[in-house]
Formats: C-alpha cells, structure tokens, sequence
C-alpha cells in the first residue's frame, strides 16, 4: 500500500509541522492540537501564581511546557490526520517505540522536578510506559485500545500512590499515558478484514 497525496509531508518547517500531526490535517484538527493546549498551559501557571505556589522561573516554564506537550499530544494524536500518518502501512512497532521512549525524559524531567521520590516515581513509571507499550504493541488490533485503557486506568492509580507529587501537577501521569497509550499507540478504528 502506497502514502496517498495527503499524507506527503510538505518541505522545510511545514513539514516539520504535518509530521507531527499528520499530513492534509484539516483547520479543525490544527485548532484542536493548539487551543487546549495554550489553555491548559495558561492555566497551569495562573493556578500556581494564584495558589501562591514556591516555584522559580523554571518550575513555572517546565510546567508549561509539560501541560502544552501532555494536552497538545492528546488532542493531536487522536485525529485522523495523525491517526492516518503516525499508523501508516509502513510503521512498525520500532518506529512506534521511537515515539514513545522520547517520553521519558518528560518523566525524568517530572520527576526531577515535581516529585519529592523521585527515584522510586521514575522506576515505577519507566517500567510501566516501556513494559506497557510493548503490551500494547503486542496485543491483537481487536483489544489493542482496550489493553491500553485497561493500563491508563492503572497508571492512574499508580500515580494515586504517596510519591509526594506536587498537588498542582496531579494531572500529569493520567494526561501522559491517555497521550501515549490511549490517544497514539491504539490504530484508528478495526476493519471488519482484519482478524489479529
């Protein structure tokens, strides 16, 4: 199966731009991957300067950039254009994993700053994103989303656990791993032809 016309990134930083969420992406998915993210970043840092929260600059900058990046990659990689481009015949799981592996320096970066245990936080997350994509990966296409809303579901109740996380980034392990497991790694849709 060849790339159709739409789904050719264009050259220079445009292409840039449709790798990330996917060639031929209409005005509605470029507003959907951009507004929430803006907002929940603008958020973010307004709940910390009206909650008087002790963060320098850069606790304020990691923290908006995580919300952008975390809410961003929810909205982006669940539209069809993304779905389309990022599950193309020509993927394979490596390059799926490529994607993902990235993700824990966000992790590491979370951890660093934002968990009091940090050590213990990033050993339990760090296995559960590796070990769960390759589940995910693995599983047949007809329970692939369900397995990986299954081990979103666990992730969230793993993050409920004392790890001493700053209360104004509670949200952050439920929105990395809907991004990652729920949104990116599950194809868009089951055709009635596939019997994996």
């Amino acid at each position: 199966m060849t790339t159709s016309p739409t789904q050719i990134p264009r050259l220079g930083l445009k292409g840039h731009w449709d790798k990330f969420i996917g060639p031929g992406a209409s005005m509605a998915e470029h507003l959907v991957a951009l507004v929430p993210a803006l907002l929940f970043g603008g958020f973010i840092v307004a709940m910390a300067f009206y909650q008087k929260a002790n963060w320098h600059l850069g606790l304020y900058i990691a923290a908006c950039f995580l919300a952008f990046d975390m809410v961003g990659g929810i909205a982006t990689t669940a539209t069809r254009a993304a779905k389309t481009w990022y599950h193309r015949p020509e993927q394979t799981w490596q390059q799926h994993l490529k994607f993902i592996v990235p993700h824990t320096a966000h992790l590491a970066l979370f951890g660093w700053l934002f968990v009091g245990d940090n050590l213990l936080f990033f050993a339990v997350f760090l296995k559960l994103l590796l070990i769960g994509s390759v589940v995910i990966l693995s599983s047949s296409l007809r329970i692939r989303r369900s397995i990986a809303h299954l081990l979103v579901f666990i992730a969230v109740i793993l993050g409920q656990l004392d790890f001493d996380i700053d209360p104004l980034m509670l949200w952050f392990i439920p929105a990395l791993f809907i991004k990652l497991f729920a949104s990116y790694l599950p194809a868009d849709g089951f055709q009635e032809g596939d019997s994996k």
